[in-house]
């Protein structure tokens, strides 16, 4: 849950910025968070005793180091339920929650990833992939201006 103080600093910044950037910026945030706008969907379920890193990696919020730690405590012991995954390092009890729809400890891995990118109706599908790749594009395909103090670039 945001704070009061950050949400004064985003309130500061997003005044800061000209209303034709702001407008594409609640677009691109709303197409990229959206399930339905170009988030991935997920069908399936992951096997917590059987799955690749690269299965477990698919899995939302994990990543490789979190894919590692739950193959080297299947190693040392296998998940006799699902509800075990928070003796993992990383795992509590909101991230269980969050994952216990894609988990199992019996049966195949079947998790799908399903992009749906082209339910996005301001067609930014290769502009969220863009985004997310950290090579953002404004409409018109010219690249996105640098904010003030940024020296990134």
């Amino acid at each position: 849950m945001p704070t009061q103080s950050s949400l004064c600093r985003l309130r500061f910044a997003l005044s800061r910025l000209p209303p034709t950037l702001l407008v594409y910026a609640v677009i691109t945030m709303a197409c990229i968070s959206s399930p339905a706008w170009g988030a991935s969907a997920f069908a399936g379920v992951v096997n917590l005793n059987t799955a690749s890193q690269q299965e477990l990696e698919q899995l939302p919020g994990v990543g490789p180091s979190k894919a590692s730690r739950i193959m080297e405590h299947r190693e040392r012991r296998p998940f006799r339920t699902v509800a075990e995954l928070v003796r993992v390092k990383g795992f509590g009890a909101k991230t269980l929650q969050r994952l216990r729809p894609y988990l199992t400890v019996t049966g195949p891995t079947q998790l799908k990833s399903e992009a749906s990118n082209a339910a996005c109706p301001c067609s930014c599908a290769a502009e969220a992939q863009a985004t997310k790749s950290g090579g953002a594009q404004v409409p018109g395909g010219s690249p996105k201006p640098q904010a003030r103090g940024d020296t990134s670039m």
